[in-house]
């Protein structure tokens, strides 16, 4: 007994009902009923459809071990890449570390060098001014103990004078005391 998709008594009714004619109704919902029928997939339809499904699925299957075994490979093959890439890069940071510690040491030698150029310069140049300080003292200092000397000299012959000019003023009195010398008044006044 074969199959039918639709209920084409109930089909024809309801066609009936929206006005088709008794023969209309039926050969048509036969009609129907025979082109759905005949469309169905039988049995041995499904048996292969089953079939390729599982032969489908058995490539599926076996194309996911292809793909699982490609990324497989791939993981592999990066990690040892990556695994590459990092030596390099850590040669080349080593490489560079050790160029910068060099130029560092060097800039370093020539800055030392430099320093010590620029104290040993400045220390001569202390040394003489501290050289030619020492002398002017030294000249000044002598040049002070003639001046002082010359001074000493001078008050001396200064206060002579004044011991004179004092013994001279006395003897002046003296001689106006005595008469015989006028005193100074008195010659003015005549």
């Amino acid at each position: 007994m074969s199959q039918t998709l639709i209920n084409t008594l109930r089909f024809a009714d309801r066609l009936k009902e929206a006005g088709f004619t008794a023969v209309q109704a039926e050969a048509l919902a036969r009609s129907l009923g025979d082109e759905l029928t005949e469309q169905l997939p039988s049995k041995a339809d499904f048996q292969d459809l089953r079939a390729d499904f599982k032969t489908l699925q058995a490539d599926f299957n076996a194309l996911r071990a292809d793909f699982n075994a490609l990324d497989a490979s791939l993981n592999g093959r990066m990690d040892a890449l990556e695994s590459r890439l990092d030596g390099r890069i850590d040669t080349l940071e080593s490489k560079v570390d050790g160029r910068i510690d060099a130029l560092e040491s060097k800039v370093d030698g020539r800055i030392d060098a430099l320093e010590s150029k620029i104290d040993g310069r400045i220390n001569a140049l202390e040394s003489k001014v501290d050289g030619r300080i020492d002398a002017l003292e030294v000249d000044l200092g002598g040049q002070i103990e003639t001046l002082a000397a010359k001074i000493d000299s001078q008050r001396a012959a200064f206060n002579l004078v004044l011991a004179a000019l004092g013994v001279l003023i006395a003897l002046v009195g003296v001689l106006v005391a005595i008469g015989l010398v006028e005193p100074v008044s008195n010659l003015v006044g005549s």
